[in-house]
């Protein structure tokens, strides 16, 4: 009897199996829906009253949540408005990020920039970039920075943000693109060059 009982038993499994299946069309619709549903979090920073906006993105960066911290500085450093991308790179630093900014030549001989890229350990690539990778380790309050190591290296306040570079402060600021970037003169392995760079934030 068993002979004649499985192979229905199987055949009743691949019909239930069947109607469950979902088409390309139906994951595609839900994907869509899920895209649609707005962010909560995103709705809230993004409230109309600026004291909500703000005290919600202070209370999600001090939340201790990695999660929340990130998606109020990612909402942050994208928003027009200077106080916000202040909060929100102040809180970036201050989570000792490991930063892999991607450097480029802006107009140094070739053979400077190939000496800065092996200063860092690095070698530039096929499109002309090398990264260095630092970590920021904490912050110096008698020099006001933030450090990798115990070299200051980054600076931020309401009015800028500056990177030191052989002892001398340079200018950057967030792009539209929501990164740390500037132009700056850089020096390694010695040699000395103009360089581009960016970093995403977070």
């Amino acid at each position: 009897m068993n002979r004649f009982i499985l192979p229905l038993v199987f055949s009743m499994f691949g019909v239930q199996a069947a109607a469950q299946s979902l088409t390309v069309e139906d994951i595609r619709a839900q994907i869509e829906a899920e895209q649609s549903q707005p962010n909560p979090y995103d709705a809230l920073l993004a409230d109309p009253d600026p004291v909500i906006a703000r005290r919600a993105m202070e209370i999600m960066i001090e939340s201790g949540d990695p999660v929340l911290r990130d998606l109020a500085i990612e909402f942050g450093v994208n928003s027009p408005d200077p106080e916000f991308r202040h909060l929100a790179m102040l809180a970036w630093f201050k989570s000792n990020p490991r930063m892999e900014i991607v450097v480029e030549n802006n107009g140094s001989p070739d053979q400077n920039f190939r000496r800065v890229a092996r200063g860092r350990g690095s070698e530039p690539n096929s499109q002309g970039q090398f990264i260095w990778i630092t970590q920021i380790t904490g912050y110096n309050a008698q020099e006001t920075c933030f450090v990798s190591g115990n070299t200051c290296l980054f600076r931020h306040t309401p009015n800028g943000a500056w990177i030191r570079q052989s002892s001398v402060w340079q200018e950057i600021a967030i792009n539209n693109e929501g990164q740390l970037s500037g132009e700056i003169s850089k020096s390694a392995g010695g040699g000395s060059a103009n360089v581009r760079f960016h970093v995403p934030v977070p």
